[in-house]
């Protein structure tokens, strides 16, 4: 192989037809597999050979998470060699894209946003002082809070996060630590991200609805003073909420755009699982099927839920001083983990007195989808309503918050329009 490697001209490695290496290989492993079984090359040639070739392979198809008969991905070669020749920076860029998988234009949108603030494009097209106020709206763990930490780390941007509370104590005071918080970071002239977690517990359409009861008018009409007073700042603040409707028109009003985040669809989630075992051996029976019923049995899980998942999957095979993953770790981990989100969302201080029954699907079960097709033909506002209430359910931390609910919609319209049919 590292004689395939020297022989190869520089230009011949970007057109090469992947053919050529085949009698190199074993069984059915691909190329990438072999390339990451090479020791430390030293010359300076070689490496960009095989640099180029890695970059073909991958423009061909090749994928670094096919698995060989034994179960091992490229990355598990890597993990066992340590990437001498720096391999992993072509197959798994460490990149915001590659650890936040179905969010690619939430990325670019947020990115745009920073970039802009930085380089000090603080007007509109219409030539107004832009807006430094940003909202990101979704389900809880689709990577709202995190996204966010880490593209203020790219673009220099310290964060710092505030929490709602409904401490009294707090409440009383809330006006003045904001007027602080917002003074200092204006004072400081550096590049500061105020981010607000659950906003809409501070900018409630309805006071009642509100966390902080104190002084409620006074601290949003302070709030929005605020958000005008860092237009044209190096100061930009984010706001996330699960409920975007429930916040004041105001506050949606003087935001520069809203970010919306869904949860991820199955294929989505397929890419999710797959990247997250990249490192593991699965016994051999986990094939791509495999994947496809996990991806399949988890609608209505966040990224973050399923990350959490697999954390504790891994952590039953180690705990059975196991080298692969087995069937047996990912049903067992399913039901445990499963039990420990019950448990959590029971003792929590705002459901202690709640009383509900909680029967996600089983790992065995394959979830079926909602279908319309053959139903009385509904407008597509009706379809719309019942599918974002479905989604929603499908939301295991949604599911476990709401409890005892019913949901109750109302079809509207003249007679013989077919609302009872």
């Amino acid at each position: 192989a590292l004689d395939f490697l020297k022989k190869l001209k520089s230009n011949d490695a970007i057109t090469l037809n992947i053919r050529e290496s085949k009698p190199l290989l074993q069984n059915d492993e691909t190329l990438l597999h072999l390339l990451a079984t090479l020791p430390k090359i030293e010359d300076p040639n070689t490496i960009k050979n095989l640099h180029e070739l890695t970059r073909a392979s991958l423009a061909q198809g090749n994928s670094p998470y096919s698995r060989t008969t034994k179960s091992r991905t490229v990355f598990n070669y890597l993990q066992l060699t340590g990437d001498p020749n720096s391999l992993l920076q072509f197959l798994r860029p460490e990149v915001l894209h590659s650890d936040f998988i179905g969010a690619e234009t939430q990325i670019n949108e947020l990115c745009d946003f920073f970039d802009d603030t930085k380089n000090g494009k603080v007007r509109s097209s219409t030539g107004d002082i832009r807006s430094n106020f940003l909202l990101l709206a979704g389900p809880p763990g689709v990577g709202k809070t995190e996204l966010t930490k880490r593209v203020c780390e790219q673009y220099g941007f310290e964060i710092k996060i505030q929490k709602p509370t409904n401490e009294q104590a707090y409440s009383n005071r809330i006006e003045a630590d904001m007027q602080n918080l917002f003074d200092s970071a204006i004072a400081s002239g550096e590049n500061i991200c105020l981010f607000f977690d659950e906003m809409d517990d501070t900018t409630s359409e309805t006071e009642g609805d509100c966390g902080f009861n104190v002084h409620y008018n006074k601290i949003l009409k302070h709030l929005q003073k605020m958000l005008l007073a860092i237009k044209g700042t190096r100061v930009v603040v984010i706001g996330a909420t699960n409920y975007p409707s429930k916040m004041q028109k105001a506050i949606l009003d003087r935001a520069f755009d809203i970010i919306h985040f869904s949860l991820a669809d199955k294929n989505t989630r397929k890419k999710i699982i797959t990247d997250g075992l990249r490192y593991e051996k699965l016994e051999p029976r986990l094939d791509i099927s495999f994947i496809e019923e996990l991806a399949a049995t988890t609608t209505g899980w966040s990224p973050r839920v399923i990350k959490a998942y697999l954390q504790s999957v891994k952590k039953k095979a180690i705990r059975c001083d196991s080298s692969e993953l087995h069937l047996d770790h990912f049903k067992k981990s399913f039901e445990n983990y499963r039990k420990s989100l019950v448990d959590s969302y029971k003792n929590h201080k705002s459901l202690k007195d709640a009383s509900f029954d909680i029967r996600p699907p089983r790992l065995t079960l394959k979830s079926t989808a909602i279908n319309f097709n053959g139903l009385v033909a509904l407008p597509s506002a009706v379809k719309e309503s019942l599918l974002e209430v479905c989604n929603f359910l499908r939301d295991p931390t949604n599911s476990m918050k709401l409890g005892n609910v019913q949901i109750n919609i109302l079809l509207e319209g003249p007679p013989g329009t077919g609302k009872t049919t």
